[in-house]
């Protein structure tokens, strides 16, 4: 049957805003869900191309393996969303009781001192470069600067090969059927980030 309208779904990149695109898919798919039920076409693919780069690469091999596994797109946000769920994260610093009450304590005193969020977020970051995200990355030892011998100037290295072993379990339905390609994977590594003297890559 030919699709009286055809779609495609591409997921951009961006690190942690592959948890937003799961949420904003799950949204997309239920509204289209609905109309399609109006119309009478429930029966059509809801996407016919369904792409993305880096980390929105991730979101579609999980999205297209789920679809071709269960010849549905029921459930897909679903299994989308327990991916995120597993990745997440929760730093130590956001377990400590009133922390961000106390931080905005002190942006009342004084404005030029962050807000709770600002420093929760700030120390989460700092925590996270030093220790790693289980389920996604992990740290190296970092290179130290031999030419000129600054301090402030180090090289933090991580290795995702937690994110890629998730990655492939959430999208290979037997040994034979791998709808994640190594050019996915590779697709997914995080460039240079580089904030001051500072610079965090993965790799």
């Amino acid at each position: 049957m030919n699709s009286i309208v055809n779609r495609a779904l591409i997921f951009q990149g961006g690190g942690s805003l592959g948890a937003y695109e799961a949420g904003a898919y799950k949204a997309i798919k239920e509204e289209l869900s609905q109309y399609s039920k109006t119309k009478g076409t429930e029966n059509e693919p809801m996407f016919h191309i369904v792409s993305g780069t880096s980390i929105g690469a991730i979101n579609a091999a999980i999205l297209v393996s789920y679809v071709k596994e269960n010849k549905t797109w029921e459930g897909s946000d679903e299994r989308l969303i327990e991916f995120w769920e597993y990745l997440s994260t929760q730093s130590s610093v956001e377990r400590i009781p009133y922390l961000t009450e106390y931080w905005n304590s002190l942006h009342r005193l004084d404005s030029r001192i962050a807000s709770g969020e600002s420093a929760r977020r700030y120390l989460s970051t700092k925590e996270f470069i030093l220790k790693g995200v289980p389920h996604v990355f992990v740290p190296k030892m970092p290179l130290l600067d031999i030419k000129f011998l600054d301090p402030l100037n180090i090289w933090y290295i991580y290795d995702i090969k937690p994110l890629k072993k998730n990655t492939i379990l959430n999208c290979t339905l037997t040994k034979r059927k791998a709808h994640v390609r190594t050019s996915i994977i590779q697709s997914i590594k995080l460039r240079i980030v580089q904030k001051k003297h500072n610079r965090v890559f993965l790799d």
